[in-house]
């Protein structure tokens, strides 16, 4: 009986290590697998925040070329609304004539100049044809 009881508890102690083993095996397992979980959503975290970041630098761009259009076309309307074509006063040599002639100076306006609308169409401003006074 005492062999019997011995045996028993040999048998009851190599059981009980097969669960250990088993049990540190499943904590093995499961360490590892949350390892590798966190691994996944820090990288998923990382690639959010990167496409987050992306999306705002874009708003913002967006948005600074906006007022970069804005600006200029403000800018440009003002250019425009002062833009007023002045005659120029060239003397009668320079226009091949004598300086004591009676047609007096000429008088010729500047060349058209070129704006451009929101729209990028090319507007010429209209000119006076170039005339003499006399």
């Amino acid at each position: 009986m005492l062999q019997v009881e011995q045996q028993m508890r040999l048998e009851e102690m190599a059981l009980d290590e097969q669960t250990n083993q088993a049990m540190l095996g499943l904590k093995k397992a499961a360490l590892d697998q949350r390892a590798a979980l966190d691994q996944q959503a820090a990288g998923l975290t990382l690639e959010y925040q990167q496409r987050k970041m992306q999306e705002e630098f874009a708003a913002t761009q967006a948005e600074i070329h906006r007022q970069f259009v804005e600006s200029n076309l403000k800018l440009q309307n003002e250019v425009n609304r002062h833009q007023i074509v002045q005659p120029v006063f060239i003397p009668a040599l320079a226009m091949g004539g004598h300086p004591y002639g009676a047609a007096g100076p000429a008088v010729a306006t500047p060349p058209p100049q070129a704006a451009t609308t929101p729209h990028g169409i090319l507007n010429i401003a209209s000119s006076q044809p170039n005339s003499r006074r006399g």
